[in-house]
């Protein structure tokens, strides 16, 4: 029997017609086992669900899928609360845009690190900044040689730099710690960040895992940003 956690790796999608393809096979080509990889569609009004759900009907690989479509739509924090409490049953619970591409090796190197660290509850790796072509960008964030393992005094330091969510691994035992998320809480990201400081450690890993999108619909991005009350 397979000595390795289950991880689940979550696919949230909502209007994502022009990438999610990218998104299924850099999900779909990750080495790591046992992993179920949860595809879920916040009821978008484009083709996103009927794009995913035609490319895995037939799919026959090492993965467990699991295919939801959320009616009607819940906005992003009750979209993951669904998740993450009554879908996915893994030990790790791993985050990825609909317009993001996940690395081969993402899941399998983040595990890793984390079985020779056990004080680690949350880990993102590096990324690759991508276009909307899926090209590479000349804006790339700066790179870290080593491995890096941050605690809660770097978080509450000058020095802390916010440390991507778009590449984050998170244990289950944050989410069986703290209750779901507020159903105001403008994204999950920041929030899963503080909790996994409040009861441990947070690495970054040097490798890239993912390559994130930048896009004019990103919600990162600053009309993205205009929309939320971080309040």
């Amino acid at each position: 029997m397979s000595q390795n956690p289950l991880v689940s790796l979550i696919i949230l999608t909502y209007n994502q017609e022009n990438y999610i393809e990218e998104a299924i096979e850099g999900a779909l080509s990750q080495t790591y086992s046992p992993l179920e990889i949860v595809f879920s569609d916040d009821n978008s009004p484009d083709s996103t669900f009927e794009v995913i759900s035609k490319r895995l009907e037939n799919y026959n690989g090492p993965h467990k899928i699991i295919l939801n479509k959320n009616v009607p739509n819940l906005g992003l924090v009750q979209h993951v609360n669904k998740l993450v409490s009554e879908v996915c049953t893994g030990d790790y619970i791993a985050f990825s845009a609909g317009d993001d591409i996940s690395m081969p090796a993402r899941i399998e190197e983040s595990i890793k690190f984390i079985n020779e660290n056990t004080e680690v509850v949350a880990l993102s790796t590096s990324l690759i900044v991508i276009d909307e072509n899926s090209d590479i960008s000349a804006n790339q964030p700066k790179e870290i040689k080593n491995n890096v393992i941050y605690d809660l005094n770097y978080f509450l330091s000058d020095s802390f730099k916010h440390i991507n969510g778009p590449s984050r691994i998170v244990s289950k035992q944050v989410f069986n710690f703290f209750p779901p998320l507020n159903s105001n809480c403008p994204t999950e990201d920041s929030t899963y960040l503080f909790r996994s400081f409040l009861i441990g450690k947070v690495g970054l890993l040097a490798n890239k895992g993912v390559k994130y999108r930048v896009h004019g619909n990103n919600m990162s991005s600053a009309a993205g940003l205009k929309k939320m009350n971080v309040n």
